[in-house]
């Protein structure tokens, strides 16, 4: 019972993930014109539309592309991501461990 609850958490948290990588693809007007965008930007590492519709398979993008999509983003003046998406994507900072956390003596 416990592994079919695991599995249907992950494939809600990937549907989620897809629906995330989606959003960002729409901001574009979709994978083509997204495609084309990139290449625009960056004409010598250009972007297939095919690459475009895998981060979508997959639900993410790569870390290369997503930090220019940001900075095309910028450049146009609007936001990649709205507030409530950074919650998803943005992993929340572990508490150092110090005085006061007696576990950082273990």
């Amino acid at each position: 019972m416990e592994t079919n609850g695991t599995t249907t958490r992950s494939r809600a948290s990937k549907e989620a993930d897809r629906q995330l990588v989606r959003r960002i693809v729409r901001r574009f007007n979709g994978p083509t014109n997204l495609a084309r965008t990139l290449k625009r930007y960056y004409p010598d590492e250009a972007v297939t539309t095919k690459a475009v519709n895998m981060w979508i398979w997959r639900g993410s993008i790569p870390g290369r592309w997503f930090l220019r999509l940001q900075e095309i983003s910028a450049k146009q003046g609007r936001a990649l991501l709205d507030r409530k998406d950074w919650k998803r994507t943005v992993p929340k900072e572990d508490k150092p461990a110090g005085p006061g956390d007696e576990s950082w003596m273990d």
